[in-house]
């Protein structure tokens, strides 16, 4: 199966997330992630405006981020039993039904933030309920390594996918992996056989944040982690750019680290194709 490099939305962030898409889609992008920025952008009306883009420039979308991300915490991983239950029905009815419509196979969860009120195991039992809950409705949710939260400690990842039996998987964030403090190849060296997503971005001395090309990360170095580790018949996890607005000048730099990095992984650029489903259990 061809490696699949595109781009999130959030990188245009505050551009409208139909602009951001269209502005990607016009850069050379065809493996998305829509980065959702509030509720009206999971009602179908919106869906389908969505979908008619990507579907004219023969494109798909890898993921979706919720725009809840900030109370992650709150909303699932407190001890008050009735909102995580409410919650579960939300994401149901809210991000799943977009992933769907989009034909997304990962939801990207940030998870509860450090140290949190939960104890590891009634966090791992969280997650093990939340990812069912996607895996009933043909979406992979997967815990993402965000500072200041949980799954900023590659450790704590790897215990969770041991507590769930391999079903636990996770978007890999070099940035935030920098930013936690963590060399970021020893950390997917530790978490890569549950990775089934890259948020891509580069790094330099003094700059924690910039577009692929840019600093000084080995991205053939973090791939071939990623192959060594990756779980046989599974496809190989798809890497969109995911940096922020303020980390580039104009936006012809995005289109240039896009077609920079598949030149540099030697990635043909080719349309999306069908969703997959991406390593359900190993």
């Amino acid at each position: 199966m061809i490696m699949k490099i595109g781009a999130s939305t959030s990188c245009l962030y505050p551009m409208y997330t139909e602009d951001s898409l269209s502005a990607l889609l016009s850069m050379g992008a065809r493996d998305l992630e829509i980065f959702f920025n509030t509720q009206s952008e999971t009602e179908a009306g919106y869906l389908c405006e969505l979908r008619a883009r990507l579907d004219d420039a023969g494109a798909g979308v890898l993921s979706v981020h919720p725009y809840t991300s900030g109370m992650e915490q709150f909303m699932l991983f407190t001890p008050y039993q009735r909102r995580f239950d409410d919650m579960i029905e939300f994401f149901k009815r809210t991000y799943f039904e977009a992933a769907n419509y989009l034909s997304a196979g990962i939801l990207a969860l940030h998870g509860g933030r450090t140290p949190g009120v939960l104890g590891d195991e009634e966090y791992f039992c969280r997650m093990g309920a939340i990812i069912e809950a996607g895996w009933e409705h043909g979406v992979n949710v997967c815990h993402e390594n965000v500072k200041l939260h949980r799954g900023s400690d590659p450790d704590f990842l790897c215990r969770m996918r041991e507590y769930l039996g391999g079903q636990a998987n996770f978007v890999f964030d070099i940035k935030q992996a920098v930013r936690a403090g963590h060399d970021p190849y020893e950390f997917l060296e530790k978490v890569a056989p549950g990775v089934v997503h890259v948020h891509v971005n580069d790094n330099a001395p003094g700059r924690d944040c910039l577009l692929p090309g840019q600093g000084e990360m080995d991205y053939k170095r973090l791939r071939d982690i990623l192959l060594r580790h990756k779980p046989d018949g599974k496809p190989e996890p798809g890497w969109v750019i995911e940096v922020y607005r303020c980390n580039f000048g104009k936006q012809k730099e995005v289109e240039s680290s896009l077609r920079w990095l598949r030149a540099e992984l030697e990635v043909k650029k080719e349309g999306a194709g069908n969703r997959t489903l991406h390593n359900k259990a190993t």
